[in-house]
């Protein structure tokens, strides 16, 4: 996935979310945040699952179904 247009602080707060394990412990995290961090932390949040469903619309379906059952399988081992 590729965002463009970001700002060193929204970067950051990106990466720092891609390194926390769980939505509760993003959320969690988010909460410790002053007012203005956490609306831009709640935006980037809408951002990245735009960006996962555009992504997803325009691949290829063959290739989407095949990394698809790629994953399941994994999962279901």
């Amino acid at each position: 996935m590729k965002i463009d247009g970001l700002t060193k602080q929204q970067k950051y707060l990106l990466e720092t979310m891609w390194n926390i394990d769980t939505k509760e412990e993003v959320m969690e995290w988010a909460e410790t945040l002053f007012e203005d961090e956490y609306n831009t932390v709640r935006g980037l949040l809408e951002l990245v699952r735009y960006q996962f469903l555009d992504d997803a619309l325009n691949a290829d379906m063959s290739e989407f179904y095949e990394e698809t059952l790629t994953v399941l399988g994994k999962a279901m081992k």
